[in-house]
């Protein structure tokens, strides 16, 4: 997966989104914890998430990271 991220170079389009400002988890009651879209600097958009599992997967990854 790593040589695929890198090869395409999505990781470098994740690393320049900007946490809490781009993407997050939210913080309300929700069952998954996975990264969702931000409207704002922490307003994630309502019943949205990410359309690609791979780009859920590692923004989620780099949340609990930050």
């Amino acid at each position: 997966m790593l040589r695929g991220l890198l090869g395409y170079k999505q990781i470098y389009h994740f690393l320049k989104l900007r946490h809490w400002v781009d993407y997050g988890i939210k913080k309300l009651n929700w069952k998954k914890k996975l990264a969702v879209p931000f409207r704002s600097s922490d307003t994630p958009t309502e019943r949205s998430e990410f359309g690609m599992p791979d780009t859920a997967i590692m923004l989620t990854i780099l949340s609990y990271y930050y």
